[in-house]
């Protein structure tokens, strides 16, 4: 009869575990003599769900060297931090002159996979970026993720 009670209450479980629930606690504890399984759903707290902006650890300096038109290319450095802040450093390689600092703060985006840069001297000069693990791409507009390598900025 022992013999029987853990395979019956492994299986109980595992059969409960393929319900679709939200939020599921499992407890168990044994003795040498019974088995107990204590099972409870708290359907009252939905999951909000995982975002970049909660998920992963975006904070940090992410580069690489971007496409340009008139130049080999754009070295890149961009800086997140967790106030919310950014710096960005441009430096167009064999440009005169080809180096640029911009400074100012960013937003999620509502699903909080893209941040908008906003420049504190240019106000209409926003650049939008996808947050991946370790990764940021450039790209045209918030929803677009279309993560081409070639604007592909990696964590250092």
């Amino acid at each position: 009869m022992k013999k029987m009670i853990m395979p019956v209450l492994v299986m109980s479980l595992a059969l409960m575990s393929c319900k679709k629930n939200d939020n599921t606690e499992t407890a168990v504890s044994t003795t040498d003599s019974t088995a107990t399984a204590v099972v409870t759903n708290d359907t009252a707290t939905a999951a909000t769900g995982d975002t970049t902006a909660i998920s992963v650890d975006w904070a940090g300096a992410y580069a690489g060297t971007l496409p340009c038109a008139s130049c080999p290319g754009i070295e890149t450095q961009l800086t997140l931090n967790d106030d919310k802040t950014y710096t960005l450093e441009s430096n167009y390689l064999e440009e005169k002159d080809g180096k640029f600092t911009d400074q100012g703060t960013f937003t999620f985006s509502d699903d909080g996979s893209f941040i908008t840069l906003k420049d504190a001297k240019k106000a209409d000069e926003n650049r939008v970026f996808f947050v991946g693990e370790g990764k940021v791409w450039m790209a045209e507009k918030v929803g677009d993720r279309s993560m081409k390598k070639d604007y592909q900025l990696v964590k250092q």
